[in-house]
């Protein structure tokens, strides 16, 4: 390691801290007093209606995310990137559509009495985080060796290898896959609330929005996040020593072929989760030039308030995480597990939950200045994504040997030239990959600005959430449309110049 123990320690533990803040503000909520410290039997049945929910979109996204895997493993990039969009595609864009499109397909009779709304979120939920999967089994495929799958091949059939070699030998990924996907379904209450479903996070929801109730929102969220919490340090370690993302061939097309039509399944999912949706928005918006103008009138200024706060909060979350990744990776094994699980708490938070403590942390007199400006809701979205900031920099640290670091060191003799001229060129394609992905998750993040944003200011997500409580569902799918084309351009202005740097 070429970073001084103490440097590393000054530069992760204000990040650390900073991340199990909200946390540390939920556990000190005081339990008595209150009348919702004890979960009612109506919430009990809503707490296990909400793992059932999520159990059964975890389920329907492995059995959709691990075939489409395969056959991805060895597909050009622009069909892997395609299988990805879903991720980046809003659930609640998903859920504001698809409804529509049942009905359309159904017909609204039919529709009704044979989707119900659980059925409805679980498909919604499936569609978009079957990508999790999809990435976390690809890395695990890459990271197997190959000489390993060519010898048991020669034992055994193509079907055997895959049952008893090839996907034991990636479960430790899946089940990380399953938890994430678990977690971020448990925690979402934005595509249940829209469908009208009941479930464990609308009733904190409730609680805060409706209620104005901080206190009982904490209250409520304390087994949730129990749970969450005891998933994520799980995943920490099922993924001890494991990359979230990986580059290589693999050498598995074969099993591909065993698991599903190697062509069929992605542009199945393509057509249901990407061109469907988009599809159905854009038929619901009716976007004439003259329709569209109007929309930008109206939502303009709060698509350029989420353009402009995304950019920073990617920025910070992107600069905050640099040096978690890098003492992940090449810090000493106690380190690195407990910066991992600690680096990872704030996606066991309800976006909500995380918002909340962060405002009784902040929400004192000489912070004022902080916590009624912009910077404060830049610095809740920049939290909330750390973690996706920290994996994508740490995949891309362990792409690069330790000996460079080490031959520069001894070339240079100074340490910050070392990082300066060697280590962040080597790094800038995981930051600006970890940049792109943030800025984009946190251009549609609504749970967050729900609280967070200082009053008089707007994202594009907020006002369509307001919009769609108004019934102005035109505007709504027309503003949708701005949403998405910020989003596809951010990623095409990104994917296209590296596209041609790694052609060229």
């Amino acid at each position: 390691m070429n970073i001084p123990r103490r440097y590393l320690l000054a530069m992760v533990l204000p990040v650390l801290l900073l991340e199990l803040a909200p946390l540390f503000a939920l556990v000190a909520v005081p339990a008595g007093g209150h009348n919702g410290a004890l979960l009612s039997a109506r919430q009990l049945q809503l707490l296990g209606r909400s793992a059932l929910l999520s159990g059964s979109a975890t389920l329907g996204a492995l059995l959709l995310g691990v075939p489409l895997a395969f056959c991805l493993l060895r597909r050009s990039f622009p069909l892997l990137l395609c299988c990805l969009v879903p991720f980046f595609l809003p659930p609640y864009l998903q859920a504001m559509i698809w409804p529509r499109l049942f009905d359309q397909l159904l017909g609204e009779t039919l529709a009704g009495a044979a989707i119900p709304p659980m059925a409805q979120a679980v498909w919604i939920f499936t569609l978009a985080y079957t990508p999790i999967v999809i990435l976390l089994a690809i890395a695990g495929l890459r990271g197997l060796d190959g000489n390993l799958i060519a010898a048991a091949r020669l034992a055994r059939s193509s079907s055997a290898t895959l049952f008893r070699v090839t996907l034991p030998a990636i479960l430790p990924n899946l089940a990380a896959a399953a938890i994430l996907v678990f977690v971020f379904c448990l925690v979402n209450f934005e595509v249940p609330d829209l469908l009208g479903f009941k479930v464990y996070p609308v009733e904190i929801f409730i609680a805060c929005s409706a209620y104005y109730d901080e206190k009982g929102a904490m209250l409520l969220a304390a087994p949730m996040v129990g749970l969450t919490f005891l998933l994520i340090a799980l995943l920490a370690r099922i993924m001890r020593g494991k990359t979230y993302l990986a580059a290589g061939d693999g050498d598995l097309a074969a099993d591909s072929r065993r698991l599903a039509p190697a062509h069929l399944l992605p542009l199945f999912y393509i057509l249901a989760a990407v061109i469907l949706p988009l599809a159905g928005i854009v038929q619901q918006a009716s976007p004439t030039p003259a329709a569209m103008a109007g929309a930008i009138d109206t939502g303009g200024e709060a698509l350029f308030f989420s353009l402009t706060t995304s950019l920073a909060a990617a920025a910070l979350a992107t600069l905050l995480a640099l040096p978690l990744a890098y003492s992940g990776e090449r810090g000493g094994e106690i380190g690195r597990r407990l910066i991992d699980t600690a680096a990872l708490t704030p996606l066991a938070l309800p976006p909500l939950i995380l918002g909340l403590g962060l405002i009784r942390l902040f929400n004192r007199p000489w912070l004022d200045w902080l916590y009624n400006s912009t910077f404060f809701f830049v610095l809740a979205l920049a939290v909330a994504h750390i973690p996706f900031a920290m994996k994508i920099l740490a995949a891309r640290l362990r792409a690069i040997p330790v000996c460079l670091e080490e031959a520069a060191l001894l070339a240079t003799g100074s340490r910050r030239r070392t990082a300066t001229a060697i280590l962040l060129p080597l790094l800038s394609p995981g930051i600006f990959t970890a940049m792109v992905t943030v800025f984009v998750l946190t251009l549609a993040n609504l749970g967050i600005a729900l609280l967070v944003l200082p009053p008089g200011r707007e994202t594009l997500p907020l006002k369509l959430y307001n919009y769609l409580h108004y019934g102005a569902l035109e505007t709504v799918f027309r503003m949708s449309i701005l949403l998405v084309l910020a989003s596809a351009v951010t990623v095409a202005l990104f994917i296209l110049p590296a596209r041609g740097r790694k052609q060229a």
